[in-house]
């Protein structure tokens, strides 16, 4: 629902957490997993204007993404990025934000985080 739609992004269950390419994701979302607890493939779904970038690799957890293209909106952009493992990401800015050089590194909000069964699509958090 929704224009641009929601980032699903596939994570897997390692070791009790919530890895996405190699990286555990911040916050306690694996805590949350009792519905699926048979389940080791997940969806985890982020709102285009709740992701962050940045071009500080001092960022942690930061992912590496590549800027595909930008679309000028009137008062916001939408910055289409290629994550790390080929995955489409969407991601809203205010028109006129800070210009980012390169590398651009992806964050993911705690807060922000949607988590779906792989298997069924069924919302398990929050």
């Amino acid at each position: 629902v929704g224009n641009p739609g929601i980032n699903l992004l596939p994570v897997r269950l390692t070791d009790g957490e919530l890895v996405w390419h190699d990286i555990a994701l911040p916050g306690n979302t694996a805590d949350h997993l009792s519905q699926a607890a048979d389940a080791v493939d997940f969806l985890l779904g982020v709102r285009p204007e709740h992701l962050h970038l940045t071009d500080d690799p001092t960022m942690v957890p930061a992912w590496p993404v590549e800027l595909r293209r930008q679309e000028h909106l009137g008062d916001r952009e939408l910055w289409h990025l290629n994550g790390p493992g080929g995955e489409r990401i969407c991601v809203t800015r205010p028109a006129g934000a800070a210009t980012l050089g390169n590398p651009l590194h992806l964050c993911i909000p705690t807060k922000r985080q949607l988590l779906f069964d792989a298997r069924d699509g069924q919302r398990l958090f929050p």
